[in-house]
């Protein structure tokens, strides 16, 4: 997996990694719950191995506030959550152009349940 950075619209910087193949049909962003990270303790490393011999890539990152990203957990809101899930579609939108499926656990589920968007690239939800 490849570590790149997104800087959102207000300047903030989210940590992400990504695992695409070249024959990637889909792109699964994983966000991860309360007190996770990017890396779900090492589990994201043979999860994506899995899911890219399968044709999907995958995109995971840490929220603001957690992990590697800018900001401080303390301040930690739904609505700010839902704030990088966008800046994280958007750079996937913009960037790698997949058709899109959200991957979300615990208060990432939430995340995804509170981002109440209708866009055609996102083909599905799976909440955990």
């Amino acid at each position: 997996m490849k570590s790149f950075y997104i800087t959102k619209e207000d300047g903030g910087i989210l940590a992400a990694l990504k695992g695409i193949p070249e024959d990637a049909k889909y792109l699964v962003i994983v966000c991860h719950g309360f007190l996770g990270g990017k890396e779900n303790r090492g589990k994201i490393f043979p999860f994506t191995h899995k899911l890219n011999a399968r044709g999907f890539g995958v995109l995971a990152f840490d929220f603001t506030g957690s992990g590697e990203s800018s900001g401080n957990f303390a301040t930690v809101t739904l609505s700010r959550q839902i704030s990088d899930l966008n800046a994280v579609i958007n750079y996937a939108i913009k960037e790698i152009k997949l058709p899109i499926i959200l991957l979300g656990r615990s208060f990432g589920g939430s995340t995804i349940i509170g981002l109440n968007q209708n866009l055609e690239t996102i083909l599905g939800y799976i909440l955990w």
